[in-house]
């Protein structure tokens, strides 16, 4: 089953994403993983409503 997740990011997390860019998707990715599941794919929106995006196939 695909789940579609979306949440804002603080001011301070947005703050750690400039000062130390990197890939996010792939702890993302392992933390999706330990529960049983799999990223799909993972977006930076950063458009003031919604910061990311994120597609995952849990529960198959």
């Amino acid at each position: 089953m695909l789940w579609a997740t979306y949440g804002k990011i603080s001011q301070e997390g947005i703050k750690g994403l400039i000062a130390e860019p990197q890939n996010r998707a792939e702890p993302v990715g392992k933390l999706i993983e330990a529960l049983g599941g799999k990223l799909v794919s993972y977006h930076l929106l950063l458009n003031a409503e919604i910061d990311f995006f994120i597609i995952s196939d849990v529960f198959h």
